[in-house]
């Protein structure tokens, strides 16, 4: 073989691996799939930060995405979040979203729980 072939084989294993790379990357993330963004309220976050696992009826489903600060001390912080498409027909108007635990390590995320089926699917939201 001539060294030029030699080099680029090697270019073309090298870009074959990053692209699996990244596609593999992509889908554990769901960076791929379609997602919808809904908001809840809180009173108080309780460690809720922006990136936070969202799970949906004990499924991980997404992310926090955003967390809106209130101009009042009445008023509640508004977080934004970001679920698969997928999950969406469990999220319903009477779903509840409480702030749990991980394990010893103590990182916070959100459970949504599955709504009834009597109730509507939560409407996304914009603004």
């Amino acid at each position: 073989m001539n060294r030029p072939m030699i080099v680029g084989v090697f270019v073309s294993a090298g870009l074959a691996l990053f692209t699996t790379g990244l596609f593999m990357i992509g889908n554990r993330h769901e960076t791929f799939a379609r997602h919808i963004e809904l908001y809840t309220e809180f009173p108080n976050l309780s460690g809720i930060t922006q990136g936070a696992k969202v799970q949906v009826a004990g499924m991980d489903a997404g992310q926090v995405i955003g967390v809106e600060i209130p101009d009042s001390p009445p008023a509640k912080f508004r977080v934004k979040v970001r679920i698969s498409e997928k999950l969406h027909g469990l999220v319903r108007a009477d779903s509840v979203v409480t702030i749990g635990t991980e394990g010893v390590v103590g990182n916070r995320f959100l459970a949504i729980s599955a709504g009834t089926a009597r109730a509507p699917v939560a409407a996304r939201r914009h603004g």
